[in-house]
Formats: C-alpha cells, structure tokens, sequence
C-alpha cells in the first residue's frame, strides 16, 4: 500500500486523535532527507514560557509498526533550557533539519 495513501486511512479512522488534528491543521512538521540518509530521529518540544524541554531521540520511527511490534530505542529527556544536554539536542536537531526537506518541499522539486 502506498504510504500516502496509509497515512490518508490513519487520518480518516482515527480524527479525535492529537496526531490526526496536527496532520489536519497543519501544525505537525513532518521533515524528510534530501541528500544524506538520516537514521537518527530527534523530536526536540520546547515550552518558551517555562524555558524547557523535552527530547526524545533514538532510532524508533512514529508508525504503529515501531510502537506496537517493533523492537527499537527511543530515550526520553527533560529539564531547563539552560542544561548543556539542551544545547547538544538542539545543535543535533538543527544539523538533521538543515540536511532534510519537508516532503511537500521535495513534491514540488519534483514537479
């Protein structure tokens, strides 16, 4: 099955749900690699009104298949903005963000 078209299933059969809303909203930033593989996953939140964090990195995937079946790693962090961990979250997430593309971006390359 062509993963839009599983992505499109996800969205239909489950529109309560946080991950449904942000696709459908728009706020969830989905990005994708252009010229180098990045296996690295990095999901860097940030509450500005508080200056913290939260950072989960590893190498699970956000698919059913990497929650409920698969045997990954995925490694769960928090704390103050001003920690040097913070620092090293934040330069990995911006080297993997500068080295990708969204995937709307890459369709209309392609175009």
């Amino acid at each position: 099955m062509d993963k839009r078209v599983s992505w499109v299933n996800y969205v239909e059969n489950n529109l309560e749900s946080k991950f449904a809303k942000r696709i459908l909203d728009g706020s969830l930033r989905l990005r994708f690699t252009k010229d180098k593989l990045i296996h690295s996953k990095v999901y860097l939140m940030e509450n500005k009104e508080q200056n913290t964090y939260q950072c989960f990195t590893g190498s699970m995937n956000l698919t059913e298949t990497a929650v409920s079946k698969n045997f990954e790693q995925l490694i769960w962090d928090y704390g103050s903005k001003n920690d040097d961990l913070y620092q090293l979250y934040k330069q990995m997430y911006d080297d993997i963000k500068k080295n990708s593309a969204t995937y709307l971006d890459e369709v209309q390359q392609k175009s």
